[in-house]
């Protein structure tokens, strides 16, 4: 089954191997960070949430993707966010990995959400401060250092603090869940910004495009 937040699968062949994905328009998060920064605070909440959403629609299909990064996440024009690159736990990437994957421990529903919290972290400071230095720096980084708050770098992100921060604990078990991850990130919307997850974040340029092709 298909969901909105996950490149969808069109065919898959063994011999050659080869699979053909659904084409996404607008790029990945790599290099929209390259061009940004820092993003808007609340882009980087509708993207999260979109990936987000996806991880709780995998981890009920007990799928686990474990090498969740920038570059794993594609953005549509109307700026909807879709993870892709699924290796099923089977591999990892040093900067991104959580501290459990460098013991060559299981990735579990928990992990995901470590690198769904990291992802979040880069997007609101502009720097993933655990990929830096040789791949041994960051193995003792991601199992021994915490990064500083986000607030920081900016005081309207105090709100944010907890919940991104839970999720980078270095032990699975303390880190939130992708729902109560979602549920923060709706509440924080709702309430300081007016907004609702039920709407892609550039809800204008849709409707405007929609409209567009209503004319036509």
């Amino acid at each position: 089954k298909q969901h909105r937040n996950i490149v969808t699968l069109i065919e898959a062949n063994i011999s050659p191997p080869l699979l053909v994905l659904e084409y996404v328009d607008g790029g990945n998060l790599s290099d929209y960070l390259r061009q940004n920064r820092i993003v808007d605070i609340k882009v980087a909440c509708h993207i999260i949430n979109d990936v987000a959403r996806g991880l709780d629609y995998a981890h009920s299909k007990r799928a686990i993707h474990a090498d969740l990064k920038p570059s794993n996440i594609l953005l549509t024009k109307m700026g909807e966010a879709k993870i892709t690159d699924w290796s099923l736990g089977k591999s990892y990437t040093p900067g991104y990995a959580a501290p459990e994957q460098f013991d060559r421990k299981e990735a579990t529903e928990k992990t995901d959400v470590y690198q769904l919290g990291l992802i979040f972290y880069e997007m609101l400071c502009g720097d993933n401060p655990f990929d830096h230095g040789s791949v041994v720096e960051k193995e003792n980084k991601a199992k021994t250092w915490n990064p500083e708050k986000l607030s920081a770098r900016s005081a309207r992100l105090e709100l944010l603090d907890e919940i991104t921060l839970g999720c980078l604990a270095k032990e699975p078990g303390q880190r939130p869940t992708i729902k109560e991850f979602r549920k923060c990130i709706y509440v924080y919307l709702k309430e300081h910004h007016g907004e609702s997850l039920s709407v892609s974040i550039d809800i204008k340029s849709q409707i405007s495009e929609l409209s567009s092709l209503a004319v036509l």
